[in-house]
């Protein structure tokens, strides 16, 4: 049973994370600015972007459980969409900073050359960045391990469901 419950809880993360990922690169480049060219887009997309990733940021794991086993039933899918709205915005806030954090004089040349916004994000900004994205997604995964593990409190079946049982029943 305790294998079992591990491996539910780890497959709980992997789920999570394979979503959050999806929802952090695309809403990570849009947070980004760094695909549009004029400075109106890249305010825009900053200003509209940036308060959506706070905002789901701002409710905890556990909340969404709720708010989504209420909505959904209390499922593996309400756990797995409870862990990855929150990371998702997590990543997309880290991997836009990461994205524009990366120095200019690499991204001149390119520039110089004629490239779009997207040529210089794909040959420029992400080889830059992909150090930084590729270690904080394997972090972000670490604490995704250690909350699914919590979702327990939703009746979800896991390693934390299979503790609260054995303390229960001391």
């Amino acid at each position: 049973i305790c294998l079992k419950s591990v491996w539910i809880t780890i497959s709980y993360s992997i789920a999570a994370m394979s979503i959050a990922i999806v929802i952090g690169i695309p809403l990570g480049i849009l947070a980004s600015g760094t695909i549009f060219q004029s400075q109106i887009a890249k305010l825009t997309s900053g200003f509209i972007v940036r308060p959506l990733l706070a905002l789901l940021r701002a409710i905890h794991e556990l909340v969404w459980a709720w708010i989504i086993a209420i909505t959904l039933g209390f499922t593996a899918i309400s756990g797995v969409l409870a862990l990855a709205i929150p990371y998702g915005a997590i990543l997309a806030r880290i991997y836009a900073d990461l994205l524009k954090d990366v120095s200019d004089h690499p991204l001149l040349s390119l520039r110089a050359s004629g490239g779009s916004g997207w040529q210089i994000l794909f040959y420029g900004r992400l080889p830059a960045a992909s150090a930084g994205i590729i270690n904080y997604t394997v972090y972000r995964f670490e604490c995704c391990l250690r909350s699914s593990a919590v979702l327990s409190f939703i009746g979800l079946q896991g390693i934390g469901y299979q503790i609260g049982i054995s303390l229960s029943d001391l």
